[in-house]
């Protein structure tokens, strides 16, 4: 019953995994795949990674680049991968460019893989809610940065966004702040111009000044 479930979220996941804690969710990644998947052997993948130009900015120049020899391709690597199956869906497992001992590649895959039907919404909701239930220590890290979040239900991203906005107001009010006018150390209360100054210099009447004063 737990299966079908894993491997839905996982395939939301796996669509954006996030930057900052990669090799944290590959490894919880396999761990999902031993745990509730078999092995189905081997895919071969074979990437081409088109050359820019010494300045990515301009692009190859073609005839005569410095970077590619004038092929139009920087490099090419071919990338065994290991597939697992959780409740029919296949996940892919890298292994390096040396084939395994008797594999055999099922599939060759030309390029990335790339899920263009999941959003970055649903992956990061995918991959708090797997963190939350199967590994703790990735959680944290994930639900204390970033606040991606849009229309829709995102429960644990709404509420790692709310817990972003809190963070980020939440010291403004409560650090101390010196007075600009009687230099006074105060903490801020929750109104726009006591940021700036203190109560008794917020309550006090702003001076008005009498032409008749004046010295000119």
């Amino acid at each position: 019953m737990i299966a079908p479930g894993v491997a839905q979220l996982l395939r939301y996941a796996n669509a954006a995994p996030p930057p900052w804690r990669r090799a944290q969710f590959y490894a919880l990644k396999d761990r999902l795949c031993r745990t509730y998947g078999v092995h189905d052997g081997y895919d071969v993948q074979h990437i081409r990674d088109l050359c820019w130009g010494l300045d990515d900015a301009i692009g190859c120049p073609g005839t005569g680049c410095r970077k590619c020899g004038g092929t139009g391709v920087y490099r090419e690597r071919t990338t065994w991968l290991e597939r697992w199956s959780i409740a029919g869906r296949i996940f892919h497992r890298p292994l390096g460019p040396i084939r395994p001992d008797g594999a055999r590649a099922l599939n060759v895959i030309q390029g990335r893989i790339v899920h263009r039907d999941v959003s970055a919404r649903a992956a990061r909701e995918a991959t708090l809610l797997l963190a939350l239930v199967f590994d703790r220590p990735l959680f944290w890290p994930l639900f204390a940065h970033g606040s991606l979040c849009s229309p829709g239900c995102w429960p644990l991203c709404r509420l790692n966004k709310t817990v972003a906005v809190v963070r980020g107001v939440w010291p403004s009010y409560v650090s101390r702040r010196t007075c600009p006018i009687c230099r006074r150390e105060f903490r801020p209360l929750f109104r726009r111009r006591a940021l700036f100054m203190c109560r008794r210099c917020l309550a006090r009447p702003a001076h008005v000044t009498n032409d008749a004063e004046l010295p000119f």
